[in-house]
C-alpha cells in the first residue's frame, strides 16, 4: 500500500492497479499471467493505518480470487529519516474447497533508514495458516527525485536491489521400505507405501532487480515498476519457475484533512 506522509494531517486513499505477474510470499511466480487489484487505505495523523485490498486473476475461478485486510502502525522520523512499522494482514479466499491454501495471515515488520540518496530496508513477515513460514527481505535503492519537473509536482526513481530469504516447511513423500519383500507384505495388508515428511529449510528464495518510477501530481500518484526476479529453491524444494520479470502500474488518489 501506499501512503503519503509529507502531508499533514489524516488521508483516506483509493488505489487500483495492474501487474503482470502473481505472487505469493514475497516470491513471484505465474509471470506470464496478469492480475489486477484494487483497495482503500485509511492513514491517521497518529501513525495507524488500515487498508482493504481486492485481488483479480484470470487464472483464478472466480476471477475475484483474494480479499487482504490490514491493520498497522508506522511511525516516521523526517528528522533522523528513518521509519518503522508493524502490521497484521489477513488473507480471505474465495477459492473452491478443495483449493490448497497454506497461510492465511501475515505478521509484517519492516524498518527504513536514509542516508542521503541512499535508502536502506529490511522486512520481516511471520506466515501463519496450515503451516508456518519466516521471511527476511533486504533491500538497497537509490533516490533520485525532481521536483516540478515536466509537469509533475515531483518524479522519483527508486533503482534497487533486493534479496528474500525465507524458512520454509517442505513436504516430501518417502517410501516405508525398499526391500521388496516388505514392500509385497505391505501391499497385501493394505498398508500404505509412502509416508509424507516434512522439514524446515532455510536459504535465498528469490533476487530481484527493482526500477519504480513515480510521479506525484497534487493528489494523485502515479507508479511503474519493472522487476527481473531469480528465483531460488530451498534444498529439497521443487520450484518450477524461471527467471522473468514483470510490470506493476498503480494509481492512487489520495483524501486529505
Amino acid at each position: 500500500m501506499e501512503f503519503n506522509t509529507s502531508e499533514p494531517g489524516s488521508s483516506v486513499a483509493l488505489r487500483t492497479g495492474y501487474n503482470s505477474n502473481i505472487t505469493a510470499t514475497g516470491r513471484p511466480f505465474a509471470l506470464s499471467s496478469f492480475g489486477l487489484n484494487t483497495g482503500i487505505s485509511y492513514f491517521h495523523k497518529n501513525g495507524f493505518y488500515a487498508d482493504v485490498t481486492g485481488y483479480l486473476s484470470r487464472e483464478y475461478q472466480p476471477s475475484w480470487f483474494l480479499t487482504t485486510l490490514t491493520a498497522g502502525y508506522l511511525q516516521s522520523s523526517q528528522e533522523k529519516n528513518r521509519s518503522f512499522s508493524i502490521e497484521y494482514s489477513r488473507y480471505l479466499y474465495n477459492l473452491s474447497e478443495d483449493a490448497t491454501i497454506s497461510y492465511t495471515g501475515n505478521l509484517a515488520l519492516t524498518g527504513f533508514v536514509n542516508i542521503k540518496k541512499l535508502m536502506l530496508r529490511a522486512e520481516y513477515n511471520l506466515y501463519h495458516g496450515t503451516k508456518t513460514g519466516h521471511r527476511l527481505t533486504p533491500s538497497v535503492a537509490l533516490n533520485i527525485t525532481r521536483e516540478n519537473f515536466a509537469g509533475f509536482d515531483k518524479i522519483q526513481f527508486w533503482p534497487g536491489i533486493q534479496l528474500l530469504f525465507g524458512l520454509e516447511q517442505i513436504s516430501s513423500y518417502r517410501a516405508f521400505t525398499t526391500i521388496p519383500s516388505e514392500i509385497r507384505e505391505r501391499i497385501r495388508k493394505r498398508l500404505p507405501l509412502f509416508y509424507e515428511s516434512v522439514s524446515n529449510k532455510a536459504g535465498l528464495m528469490n533476487a530481484s532487480f527493482n526500477a519504480p518510477l513515480n510521479f506525484q501530481k497534487g493528489s494523485w500518484n502515479f507508479m511503474v515498476i519493472y522487476s527481473y526476479n531469480i528465483p531460488v529453491a530451498l534444498p529439497e524444494e521443487t520450484l518450477d519457475l524461471e527467471p522473468g520479470g514483470y510490470l506493476s502500474i498503480s494509481v492512487t488518489k489520495y483524501f486529505f484533512r
